[in-house]
């Protein structure tokens, strides 16, 4: 039995050989409704959880400024620790599991389209760490070539302290921690950052939306068109981005279903995907992550006919279109992301899961196959961001924002993104170790 140490001896346990992370990720994850004995413990884990949770934003809408401050403190010093980040992401990933094992939903057929409650989730088999993802595809690439990758971090990058200092900047200027909101500490990022920030929150309008700094999609328009940086954001040129960056997706397209069929069309990692732009990229792994993010992004969320019909790029969200984005990613993507409810286990949704959720009875988010897809692209996605933000800055403003969508996401969908954030990094030092 571990003594009780005190507060703040956390990371000295862990030093002992205490591994917070492994004994939450070993919790059992239940593919049957479990009855009330099986989940009697993880219920009040996650009550306290809960309850911490809720106690920690009392305190910090408080009128109590001093109080505030040290709540930001500390919650400032708690991302400065990997160990202590990690174990709590953990923590509120298997929480956010088990409330969506319990509370669920799926399309009953029978029921003329209608949802149904009392169906367990699964546990999602296929799932691996993101880090193990990208050194499979790291491996492969290598394998076939004479070089190794080469991992650059982006001009726009700013350590911790930077955006730490910052913060306490905006707090000074604004008066109070709590009027610094998410748009003002977004200001914090210099420009070229804040591009990449921003296709987390895009809407897809046209394929020029593809074109970020930072990845391959640019350095190819640049190549074929000699367009700077500056031309491509104005938007005045998509008569000629759009070309550019149709066609390095539909290479992609091109190649994930070649392979597929080669796999004996079983779904592949996007481990794959990584190599195939790794060897777009002559090994450029920054380029080569976005690139992956954003493939998969378009194949979730934009009008796949566009590609064959050289039609406007749209997003389609849950309108009819999507049933062939939904079909798409189940035969074409193996799902390794997060530890319960895999996309797969709602093929029968395919087409019956592409109209607005304000249309349903007891609409379900973490039944829905459209959400779900979703998956893949935010996962890669925070991989992609490393090249311009430290992983203490990711963790930060993924959260954020899965905060701020909790509503749309649903809990099995924002558990997958946190495994993403778990090791994060360790998933940093082996890019680093891949450095210029």
């Amino acid at each position: 039995m571990v003594e009780d140490k005190g507060k703040g001896d956390l990371l000295e346990l862990q030093d002992q050989g205490v591994d917070f992370v492994g004994a939450l990720q070993s919790l059992p994850v239940t593919t049957s409704r479990p009855n009330h004995s099986e989940v009697l413990l993880p219920r009040v884990r996650n009550r306290i959880l809960a309850g911490a949770i809720v106690v920690l934003v009392v305190v910090a809408l408080t009128h109590q400024e001093e109080v505030r401050r040290g709540v930001y403190q500390a919650g400032f010093e708690m991302i400065e620790q990997p160990g202590i980040r990690d174990a709590l992401l953990s923590m509120v990933a298997s929480g956010l599991e088990f409330a969506a094992t319990h509370d669920t939903s799926v399309v009953n057929p029978d029921l003329e389209g209608k949802y149904q409650k009392g169906i367990a989730i699964e546990k999602n088999e296929q799932y691996r760490p993101l880090l193990e993802m990208i050194q499979e595809g790291v491996e492969e690439y290598e394998a076939t070539h004479d070089s190794t990758v080469v991992y650059e971090r982006s001009v726009a990058y700013r350590d911790y302290d930077y955006y730490k200092v910052g913060f306490q900047e905006a707090v000074s200027q604004e008066g109070s921690v709590k009027d610094v909101t998410t748009e003002r500490f977004v200001t914090l990022m210099p420009e070229e950052a804040r591009s990449e920030w921003d296709f987390g929150l895009l809407v897809f309008s046209s394929f020029s939306d593809c074109v970020i700094q930072g990845s391959g999609f640019y350095d190819r328009v640049y190549e074929q068109t000699g367009l700077g940086w500056d031309e491509v954001v104005a938007g005045l040129h998509g008569d000629v981005v759009n070309p550019v960056a149709r066609g390095y997706l539909i290479d992609m397209q091109q190649y994930v279903e070649s392979e597929v069929e080669r796999n004996g069309g079983q779904p592949i990692s996007a481990s794959r995907i990584l190599a195939y732009t790794l060897d777009r990229n002559n090994g450029d792994l920054a380029k080569s992550l976005w690139d992956t993010a954003i493939f998969l992004k378009f194949m979730a969320r934009a009008n796949l006919q566009a590609l064959q019909r050289n039609e406007k790029a749209e997003f389609t969200g849950f309108d009819q279109r999507a049933g062939e984005n939904t079909q798409w990613f189940v035969d074409n993507i193996l799902d390794e992301y997060g530890k319960v409810n895999p996309y797969t286990a709602y093929v029968g949704q395919a087409f019956r899961d592409d109209i607005n959720p304000s249309e349903r009875t007891n609409f379900d988010q973490n039944t829905s196959l459209v959400n779900l897809i979703g998956e893949p692209y935010h996962v890669w996605q925070i991989a992609a961001y490393l090249d311009a933000f430290p992983p203490e800055i990711v963790n930060m403003f993924v959260g954020l924002n899965m905060y701020s969508t909790k509503e749309s996401q649903g809990e099995s969908k924002i558990a997958a993104d946190m495994w993403g954030l778990v090791g994060l990094s360790d998933l940093d030092q082996y890019l680093q170790g891949n450095g210029k």
